[in-house]
């Protein structure tokens, strides 16, 4: 059998393939010929929702193993980040400052890493059930229930799996050492999330799980996410969802889903889908330069989605990775979506949106060669 090479996982980067998703593959599935070697091992959830009481949330809770060169500090993560607050209309003609909004951001300072082996996964006979602190993520596909406190913001979220995971990364089946898989699937949530002694319920709204995995082969972010960066979008409504992960260097990488009635879409061509920024806003705290406002296109052979997006509140972080630092908005933005037919049936929705922006800030590079240098860390 060949061997597979970082080279084959880096061309196989993006899989087009719609599958169930199993109990076991939400367990840790690290193989043992992987321990000690480079790997980036995930469990999480977006959700985007609007609460009985008006307000709009973006909360993001994810769990990451993370190991070897490319993180470069061997580390359990257990990330919480929230945006929420009531925003007018006119509110969200522009971005908000963080006076406008409750914000909370842990996890992913250094200073916040765990040592490995602090995040507890527990394979069960009918459930797996991820565990860091006070917060458990329990996996029950096409249902997860996730619980507990992180940060001072306490959960206790119902998510629904409703379609098929589009698994971009490749499946668990067919996963080669070095290589990767995992997917995305959209959901409906329901339950309620608590910050500063304020209790926000909600009821069938929307978000996003995500499962990867990254085995002895973890891609260079920092090669990914230059120029424009790397955008992770999701938007949703009533009767379409889509989601969107586009890059900017090079061909650039492309992957996209979208949900539309009963019709589940998948593409991975970088030429048929795109983002453009429409509008940038400076923070007033970092005095870094960030987008706002996209108009983001998907064209495929079952039909084109068009949509114009604008976020109007945001919380942002940094990652330290191998000779270099990213800098990672997320936003909670609202959009006007398109979806047209091939045969010019339209479908227009207006549609709440959760986004990842992440973008190489720093990378240490030389224009001296053959000393020794930090070349050696790309090569």
């Amino acid at each position: 059998m060949k061997q597979t090479t970082d080279k084959d996982a880096e061309e196989g980067l993006f899989i087009n393939e719609a599958a169930p998703i199993k109990l076991w593959h939400e367990a840790e599935n690290i193989a043992p010929e992987v321990v000690g070697k480079d790997s980036f091992n995930d469990q999480g959830f977006v959700l985007r929702a609007r609460a009985d009481t008006g307000e709009d949330i973006h909360l993001w809770t994810f769990m990451y193993q993370q190991r070897g060169r490319e993180s470069i500090i061997p580390a359990d993560v257990n990330q919480m980040l929230l945006i929420c607050g009531k925003f007018s209309e006119q509110d969200k003609e522009y971005m908000n400052p963080f006076a406008n909004a409750t914000t909370v951001n842990v996890g992913q300072d250094v200073a916040d890493y765990f040592k490995p082996g602090s995040i507890k996964i527990a394979e069960e006979a009918d459930r797996v059930v991820w565990r860091c602190e006070n917060l458990e993520y329990i996996c029950t596909p096409p249902k997860w229930h996730v619980r507990g406190e992180r940060g001072g913001v306490k959960v206790d979220i119902q998510w629904t799996q409703v379609n098929d995971a589009f698994w971009h990364l490749g499946t668990f089946e067919n996963l080669k050492r070095p290589g990767m898989a995992g997917y995305v699937v959209h959901c409906r949530a329901s339950g309620s999330v608590e910050v500063d002694g304020k209790v926000m319920r909600f009821s069938n709204q929307y978000g996003t799980h995500e499962r990867i995995t990254q085995q002895i082969y973890v891609p260079d972010r920092s090669g990914h996410m230059g120029g424009k960066g790397l955008h992770w979008m999701h938007g949703y409504s009533e009767s379409l969802d889509w989601f969107l992960m586009r890059s900017d260097v090079g061909k650039g990488l492309g992957t996209a889903m979208i949900n539309v009635g009963a019709q589940q879409i998948l593409l991975d061509d970088p030429s048929s889908c795109g983002v453009e920024e429409n509008g940038n806003w400076i923070d007033p705290q970092s005095r870094v330069v960030t987008p706002f406002k996209w108009r983001v296109w998907i064209r495929t052979p079952q039909g084109t989605l068009e949509t114009l997006v604008q976020s109007y509140a945001r919380q942002y972080y940094t990652w330290v990775r191998r000779g270099a630092t990213l800098i990672v908005n997320q936003h909670c933005a609202d959009a006007q979506t398109d979806f047209t037919f091939p045969d010019g049936r339209k479908i227009s929705e207006k549609q709440i949106v959760s986004i990842e922006h992440m973008r190489t800030f720093y990378r240490q590079l030389s224009t001296i060669q053959n000393r020794g240098g930090p070349e050696h860390l790309f090569q």
